[in-house]
């Protein structure tokens, strides 16, 4: 049985990495929508406190997860009896992409050039390979910031501009060039009250109000507030060329409008936000599921391949998952950099910030399995292929008795096993 036992460190932060200010990326701006989120709240949200505990509820239900996951595995030895594996130098053709999949998953790391050009040729290798399926592509780049609008884009209308993330322009040409509709997975929603000095964000169906006064959440803000454009130093600097005292409206709505992104960012990156996020596209992918013949879901990573509950298990159906891992070591240093800064915001805030990383023998396992395979240059891009095999063969009463707890933990069905068919795991400089 394929194993959900990643989250890789560099899946969960490269969110970071594409949104905060820390790491120099240019960000969409927060379109205001007035009271709507205060109108929201009033029938049902939760405060500050009650996010803080969710998160501490979820970063237990990680850890006890991975410790199951672990368990798995030091059971589970023959990784390899379960898939057929594949290991070969250059990219997928994706010839073999089977006929009766309802979905295709695609697991990327944030703003790397060469991943995004492979998606746009899987976008193109899909189309050629399903002409006359109806297609929707729906993605985490496309954000809906606007909430009387609809998440689903059937055409190229000129408000696409309100919806698309800069750095993935493209999306838009590409998708109707391939006859895809586009499902903005992601809301940007956001509010900001002077006069009541709180911040409302909204993450997934959830509304969370906050007192940017609060210790706590000070602590929480305190990296986005340092270097050269931190929120401080940037909004006095737009003080400062208006020739306007610190203390002015401006230069408070300026700080306010920064802090309601960047706690908006933190809260979404969350163990909670994290899981609030994927149950949301679980909702909306349900909504639609039913209008098309073939859906792309294509976003971080750490949503396809996690921990459970990932929106693959979460959707459950015949699936193809397509994943990247960098070749070189920038990436990882570069996301080591952002998650020790953030996880000493999070302890500073006294919040929880979970990351697993597969076991020592899981690893082993991984490696031992493919060790046999043809060699290929490490230095340049291939990629490896598990296919599910037709006959599983006897199940491990103990396995199986550990997996139906972990699907229990996970909040999945009891006796569920992953729907995936086939895994490409592709590696790109």
């Amino acid at each position: 049985m394929m194993k959900r036992y990643k989250l890789a460190v560099l899946s969960v932060l490269t969110l970071l990495v594409l949104n905060m200010p820390l790491a120099a990326q240019k960000r969409a701006r927060v379109i205001p929508q007035p009271h709507v989120l205060e109108e929201q709240f009033a029938h049902g949200g939760i405060v500050w406190e009650q996010f803080v505990a969710n998160n501490e509820q979820e970063s237990v239900r990680i850890k006890t997860i991975s410790n199951l996951l672990n368990q798995i595995a030091a059971t589970e030895t023959n990784l390899d009896s379960q898939f057929s594996l594949q290991q070969q130098a250059g990219t997928p053709t994706y010839d073999n992409l089977p006929e009766n999949v309802k979905y295709i998953y695609i697991g990327e790391h944030h703003g790397v050039a060469s991943m995004q050009d492979e998606v746009q040729t899987i976008l193109h290798k899909i189309r050629q390979k399903y002409p006359n399926k109806k297609i929707l592509l729906a993605t985490e780049f496309v954000k809906l910031r606007n909430p009387s609008k609809s998440p689903l884009l059937t055409n190229p209308q000129p408000q696409w501009r309100e919806y698309l993330k800069p750095s993935y322009g493209f999306i838009k040409q590409t998708a109707f060039e391939l006859s895809m509709d586009v499902l903005a997975l992601e809301e940007d929603i956001s509010e900001f009250s002077v006069e009541k000095n709180h911040i409302l964000v909204k993450v997934g169906d959830q509304i969370i109000k906050i007192n940017p006064a609060l210790p706590q959440v000070q602590n929480l803000l305190q990296p986005f507030d340092t270097g050269t454009e931190g929120s401080i130093v940037r909004c006095k600097k737009l003080a400062t060329h208006a020739t306007l005292p610190f203390d002015n409206a401006l230069y408070q709505n300026c700080l306010g409008q920064d802090h309601t992104f960047n706690l908006q960012q933190v809260i979404k990156i969350s163990d909670w936000g994290t899981d609030q996020r994927t149950k949301y596209w679980h909702t909306l992918l349900q909504k639609f599921q039913d209008n098309y013949d073939l859906i792309i879901v294509w976003g971080g990573a750490a949503h396809i391949t996690g921990v459970p509950s990932t929106i693959v298990d979460l959707m459950n159906q015949p699936a193809v998952v397509i994943t990247f891992e960098p070749i070189n070591n920038n990436l990882q240093v570069n996301n080591q950099d952002v998650l020790d800064l953030m996880g000493q915001a999070y302890h500073q805030a006294g919040m929880q910030f979970t990351y697993i990383k597969p076991s020592a023998q899981r690893q082993e396992q991984e490696a031992q399995a493919w060790a046999s395979l043809p060699a290929v240059d490490e230095t340049a891009p291939h990629f490896r292929l598990k296919t599910r095999k037709a006959q599983m063969g006897v199940v491990d009463p103990a396995v199986e008795g550990l997996q139906q707890r972990l699907n229990q933990v996970a909040g999945l069905d009891s006796h569920a096993q992953s729907p995936i068919q086939q895994h490409y795991i592709i590696y790109l400089p």
